[in-house]
């Protein structure tokens, strides 16, 4: 892919905005992972993506459909110097080829911010009471702005 490219939508058999639960729990069942939901959010564990072995994946939806994906490792599961390592491979890799997209408006040195017209993707390396957490997270832009138009209209 190049310099240039869209930033990703479509990971393993489903993309953002059109898969269902259904078919991402059946994905994933077929294939013999564990998985939980909780709520719209359907959890996996020991999942590879990116050259990188999660601890566990987050598959959030929204009215049925595929709105985020997110990848975690934290300081409990992965030793806190592999953590920094997997961090800065995934920021230059990030960099080279979302570069066009790289938000320094509201990007710091946790928080690595990439947006094109229909996804945001976010890379995060946080210290919390536990230790760090090092996330990865792709979301679609309009399943987010309608999923925060319904929150506001209940308050």
């Amino acid at each position: 892919m190049s310099a240039n490219a869209q930033i990703q939508r479509k990971f393993f058999d489903f993309e953002l905005g059109y898969s269902t639960e259904v078919e991402v729990a059946s994905y994933f069942q077929k294939k013999g992972y564990n998985t939980q939901t909780v709520e719209d959010i359907l959890c996996v564990g020991n999942v590879r993506f990116g050259g990188i072995q999660w601890h566990t994946a987050f598959f959030k939806f929204h009215k049925g459909k595929l709105c985020s994906i997110s990848f975690t490792n934290t300081e409990q599961t992965i030793p806190l110097p592999q953590l920094e390592e997997m961090r800065d491979r995934l920021k230059n890799n990030l960099n080279r080829k979302y570069s066009d997209y790289f938000n320094s408006n509201i990007s710091n040195d946790e928080f690595y911010v990439f947006k094109d017209n229909a996804t945001n993707l976010t890379l995060r390396y946080s210290r919390y009471e536990l230790g760090y957490n090092l996330l990865i997270m792709y979301s679609d832009l309009e399943a987010m702005r309608d999923q925060i138009r319904e929150e506001t209209n209940e308050l």
